[in-house]
């Protein structure tokens, strides 16, 4: 099965959520906190008000910071993945 990305979309395949510290305490805000993935997929880029098709700023294989309540969460051939507008993107960590 194939699927493909359309406009401003992207897929992010988001990091596991550390809900411990390295001690053994439970880190009870962890929900609020914005989240970290590896960009996996991007659609045709955004349209600018010109109607000109512009290129998106992230590339498959970057790693970026988003709220946590951005994107939706979906599942794909049992992975999970959260599809967000580029918008919705934070920053690109180096």
């Amino acid at each position: 099965m194939k699927m493909t990305v359309v406009g401003d979309r992207v897929f992010i395949r988001p990091d596991p959520i550390q809900q411990f510290t390295d001690s053994g305490l439970e880190i009870v805000n962890y929900h609020d906190t914005s989240k970290t993935g590896t960009v996996v997929a991007v659609g045709d880029g955004p349209v600018s008000k010109k109607g000109v098709r512009m290129p998106h700023i992230v590339a498959v294989g970057e790693r970026v910071v988003f709220p946590p309540d951005a994107g939706e969460d979906l599942y794909f051939e049992q992975e999970q993945l959260v599809a967000m507008r580029e918008d919705d993107i934070l920053a690109v960590i180096d």
